[in-house]
């Protein structure tokens, strides 16, 4: 485990049960994003602060897409839709891409 910052951990490769409770401690701690990613068999970790995220995503354009979606920064904002008609598909969905927060610094 590297720490690099105040708000950066990368955890790499094998890591076993006990680590991974270690981080889901630490993140529940410091309020921030654990983000986990398995490629075949490549594994990689990140955790970052919930300030640090929130400013990521949040920060940016605003604006309406092509299909009728509401974008803020990088979150975008859609109705749910898809539940046969219950209430529940009015309400409102917010998607991020959390593997982007592998390429920030």
């Amino acid at each position: 485990m590297t720490l690099i910052g105040n708000n950066y951990i990368n955890l790499t490769s094998t890591m076993k049960c006990k680590s991974i409770n270690m981080v889901k401690k630490i993140c529940s701690r410091i309020m921030g994003m654990l983000v986990a990613q398995k490629v075949a068999t490549n594994s990689r970790w990140i955790l970052k602060s919930m300030n640090f995220c929130m400013n990521y995503f949040g920060n940016g354009e605003i604006k309406i897409t092509s299909r009728g979606n509401f974008k803020i920064g990088r979150i975008t904002m859609q109705r749910k839709g898809g539940d046969g008609g219950r209430k529940t598909a009015q309400m409102l969905q917010f998607k991020i891409n959390p593997a982007e927060l592998f390429e920030t610094k």
